[in-house]
């Protein structure tokens, strides 16, 4: 009898530690876009070429062919579970001579909701975003489907 109480304490434990395990979730980090980080915009300065600008930035995400003296450089982050997205937002204006004429966009990196996109105030990015319904966790269908919800 003590064996068998033993032996039922010892599975139960078992079965716990295991669907300790079933109620986390991994979700991964979403990185999109071109990385710009404050030291790489310190190197910048008005009149030097597309060639050194491109050193320092990288290639930009966007360019226009209808605007061949503007490059665009987007980048997004998400961690995870966070509900926060940070995004910055980089503009590089040439001048005839394909020199850097302006820099324009949100130098400071933005937080904001993960299903809303925030738009620099001095241009656009000839981008329409629709925002969408979050989709249920697996969690959250798997609930609705045992309660019949």
């Amino acid at each position: 009898m003590k064996n068998i109480n033993r032996f039922k304490l010892i599975v139960i434990s078992a079965l716990l530690a295991a669907l300790q395990g079933c109620a986390v979730i991994y979700e991964q980090d979403i990185q999109q876009g071109n990385v710009v980080t404050d030291e790489m915009l310190d190197n910048l300065e008005l009149g030097m070429s597309k060639a050194e600008a491109q050193y320092y930035l990288g290639t930009p995400l966007i360019e226009d062919p209808f605007h061949e003296n503007r490059w665009d450089y987007f980048y997004t982050f998400k961690q995870g579970r966070d509900d926060e997205r940070e995004q910055r937002v980089i503009t590089l204006w040439f001048d005839s001579s394909n020199r850097l004429e302006d820099i324009r966009g949100n130098t400071e990196v933005v937080i904001t909701e993960a299903t809303e996109i925030t738009l620099p105030d001095s241009g656009d990015l000839n981008t329409v975003a629709t925002e969408t319904e979050p989709s249920a966790s697996l969690w959250q269908r798997v609930k609705a489907k045992v309660l019949g919800q």
